[in-house]
């Protein structure tokens, strides 16, 4: 078997309140021990008090498809996707209310947030490409070609990299800031 190192097992699994309909997705404010699950079937995003296990809010958003869902956790923002309207909502933790809707690629999936850079990355999987994001006035700033169906993305915010996976032809686009 190997050496598992520090892994423990988990402690006895713990059920949540019951989620709106088709959750798919889901992210964690580990500042806030808030969780945010993504409701695909019925257009709202479950925010889940993490120490209790108990959802606190629905929050309704607009166009249906939701799919992907990340958190800033130094901005407490957070952002889905909608592949049905090819946009990003942007949350605002605090309020727990829509402040923006970004147009983005078509079909945008995954998603992923920089914390450090306060950067967002959408993939757009019938587009092949990433939508970048700004933060700060959340408009996008870049759309960059990738592989085919772009599906997954990952941040390193020390690095200030992407990644991003790519369903259609089994790659791996990664994202970096271009040398001076």
């Amino acid at each position: 078997m190997g050496n598992l190192g520090r892994f423990r097992p988990f402690r006895c699994p713990i059920l949540f309140d019951k989620m709106g309909a088709s959750p798919n997705a889901i992210a964690a404010n580990r500042k806030t021990s808030t969780i945010y699950v993504s409701n695909g079937g019925g257009s709202s995003v479950s925010v889940i008090d993490g120490r209790t296990g108990t959802v606190t809010a629905t929050i309704p958003v607009s166009g249906g498809g939701l799919d992907g869902i990340a958190v800033n956790r130094r901005t407490n923002s957070i952002y889905v996707t909608s592949a049905l309207q090819n946009t990003v909502s942007v949350i605002s933790g605090q309020t727990n209310t829509v402040t923006a809707t970004v147009p983005v690629g078509f079909q945008p999936t995954g998603i992923a947030a920089n914390r450090k850079a306060n950067t967002i990355y959408a993939a757009n999987v019938g587009a092949g490409t990433v939508s970048v994001i700004s933060g700060r006035t959340n408009t996008v700033e870049a759309t960059i070609p990738v592989g085919s169906a772009p599906f997954g993305v990952a941040t390193n915010p020390k690095t200030n990299t992407a990644y991003v996976a790519n369903l259609g032809d089994s790659t791996v686009s990664v994202l970096a800031p271009c040398p001076n």
